[in-house]
């Protein structure tokens, strides 16, 4: 439900900007299985996604997933640390980046622990890691007045919004889920 909260505050903007028809060119940030890409691809029928991961069995997977979803066509799996390959130009940018502390392992579920890979869930002791790396990335990447949309953890919203301005992006906003609980940061590029 978290992730389907940030796929819906994307879908939103593409719907008040040009519509879901327009061809726009986006990155799945940290795409793992492909799951964000290809929710958008499947909504945004003239879309197409850069999905960038550093494991490649990652991509490989988002890979099949994409074609048995009838995307494959439009989305183009790319190895490397988030943005750091990507060129100018981005519609959007959107990523579920790792967003917990390390001292938040503990509380995390067996099956969690046990199954997602650790470099998918930890982002340092203060779970911002994989934000600082992302944000400054992002405005050099986006087209003007192109948003960047990040899943973070519900303690997170006033630090990604502080480091999202520090990195010069502009009209910072929060959407909640359906718990009320701060979920995504919405972020532009306004000044190019």
């Amino acid at each position: 439900p978290d992730t389907e909260r940030l796929v819906e505050a994307v879908l939103d903007w593409c719907e008040g900007a040009q519509g879901r028809e327009h061809p726009y060119r986006f990155a799945d940030l940290g795409t793992g299985s492909g799951a964000i890409a290809i929710a958008l691809l499947s909504e945004l029928p003239n879309a197409v996604a850069i999905a960038t991961d550093m494991a490649p069995g990652a991509l490989l997977t988002a890979r099949d997933n994409a074609v048995r979803n009838g995307v494959g066509d439009r989305f183009l799996p790319c190895r490397g640390d988030f943005a750091s390959m990507l060129a100018p130009g981005m519609d959007f940018l959107v990523s579920n980046p790792p967003y917990i502390s390390l001292t938040e392992e503990v509380q995390l579920s067996r099956e969690v622990r046990e199954h997602d890979p650790r470099a998918a869930l930890f982002a340092g002791e203060d779970g911002l890691d994989a934000y600082r790396m992302i944000l400054p990335q992002a405005k050099a990447l986006l087209a003007r007045f192109a948003p960047l949309f990040l899943e973070i953890g519900a303690s997170q919203a006033v630090a990604v919004a502080r480091l999202a301005k520090i990195a010069g992006l502009e009209d910072v906003q929060v959407f909640q889920d359906l718990a009320g609980q701060d979920r995504v940061v919405r972020a532009a590029c306004v000044a190019k």
